[in-house]
C-alpha cells in the first residue's frame, strides 16, 4: 500500500494471505510423481520393444537357415546373388530396429504425452456428459416449474383456517341457501319499510290520486276509491332498483251475476287477467311507481 493509503496494483495481484494459508484456504500441493500416477495409463496399439526384437531375431534366424540349406545346391552366381539379397533385406530389418531402439529412448516421454491426452480426453467425456445431463434435467424440470407463491390464501388458511376467495357463485349452485327465520323476516321487511317511505316522500313521483297509500309488510298498498287497489315491493334497497307489483284489485262496483257467462263474470275476468300480469317476473330495472 501506497504512503497515502492507496493500493497499488502489484498489492492487488499478491495473493491474500491469511494465517500462512493463501486467500484463507490451505492448498495441498502434490508432486508430480503425484499427479503423473493420477493419470490414466494409455497402452493401446503399443507393442514392448523387446517383444520387437525377439520377433525381427527369430525372422532373421529363420530366414538364414533357409539361405544355408538352400546354398549347396545352387550355382556359384546364384549363390552370391542370394546371399546378397539376404543380406539386404536384413540390414533393412536391422535398420529399422536400430531406429526404433533410438526412438524408445524418448518412449517415457511420449508414454506421459498420451496418458495425459487420454486424462483429457476423459475429461472431455465427462465435461460432455454433465452438459447432456443437465439439458436433460432441464428438460425434464421445465414443466414442473412452481408459480409464485400465494400468499393471500396462505394467510387466509392460516388465520381462518379455510379459503375465503372462492366465487360465491360456487356456494350458491352447491350449497342451498339458508331461509331467514321469522325474526330475521321482520327485521328486513322493516328495513325495506324504511327505505320505501324514504322513496316515496323524497325522489319517487306518485300521481294525486294515489296519494292515499299504506305500508305495511314490506310492501306498499295504493287506494284509488272506487277504481283499485295495488300493491309494490321494492327490487333492492340500491337507489336505482325499481319496482314491482305484487297485488292487484279492483274496487269497480259492476251489477249482474259476479259469476255468469264462460269462465265467471267480467269482474272475475279482469282480476284474472290482472293476477297474470301480477305473477311474471320483475323485469331487470323495473319502472318506478
Amino acid at each position: 500500500m501506497n504512503v497515502n493509503g492507496s493500493m497499488a496494483v502489484a498489492d492487488i495481484a499478491r495473493p491474500l494471505t491469511v494465517n500462512g494459508k493463501e486467500n484463507g484456504y490451505h492448498h495441498q500441493e502434490l508432486a508430480v510423481e503425484d499427479l503423473e500416477r493420477m493419470l490414466p495409463d494409455v497402452n493401446e496399439g503399443q507393442v514392448p520393444f523387446g517383444m520387437i526384437v525377439s520377433r525381427v531375431a527369430q525372422q532373421i534366424y529363420a530366414e538364414l537357415q533357409e539361405v544355408a540349406e538352400t546354398l549347396p545346391g545352387m550355382s556359384d552366381v546364384a549363390r552370391k546373388r542370394t546371399l546378397a539379397d539376404f543380406v539386404v533385406a536384413t540390414k533393412k530389418q536391422v535398420v529399422k530396429l536400430y531406429a526404433i531402439a533410438k526412438w524408445a529412448r524418448d518412449a517415457e516421454t511420449v508414454q506421459k504425452c498420451l496418458n495425459l491426452v487420454g486424462f483429457l480426453m476423459n475429461l472431455k467425456y465427462e465435461i460432455d456428459s454433465a452438459i447432456g445431463r443437465l439439458h436433460q434435467i432441464h428438460d425434464e424440470l421445465n414443466p414442473e416449474r412452481l408459480g409464485n407463491h400465494d400468499l393471500l390464501t396462505s394467510l387466509d388458511v392460516l388465520t381462518t383456517g379455510t379459503y375465503q376467495r372462492l366465487p360465491t357463485i360456487i356456494k350458491k349452485s352447491v350449497i342451498p341457501v339458508k331461509p331467514l327465520t321469522n325474526p330475521e323476516v321482520v327485521s328486513t321487511f322493516r328495513e325495506l319499510e324504511q327505505v320505501m317511505r324514504y322513496r316515496l316522500r323524497t325522489t319517487e313521483y306518485i300521481p294525486v290520486e294515489m296519494m292515499q297509500y299504506r305500508i305495511a309488510g314490506g310492501r306498499v298498498y295504493f287506494t284509488v276509491p272506487n277504481l283499485f287497489e295495488v300493491g309494490v315491493c321494492l327490487v333492492g334497497a340500491q337507489k336505482d332498483d325499481g319496482w314491482f307489483t305484487t297485488h292487484f284489485k279492483f274496487l269497480i262496483g259492476i251489477g249482474g251475476d259476479a259469476t255468469e257467462g264462460r269462465g265467471g263474470g267480467r269482474r272475475c275476468r279482469i282480476e284474472r287477467k290482472g293476477a297474470e300480469r301480477v305473477a311474471r317476473p320483475p323485469a331487470a330495472g323495473a319502472g318506478r311507481v
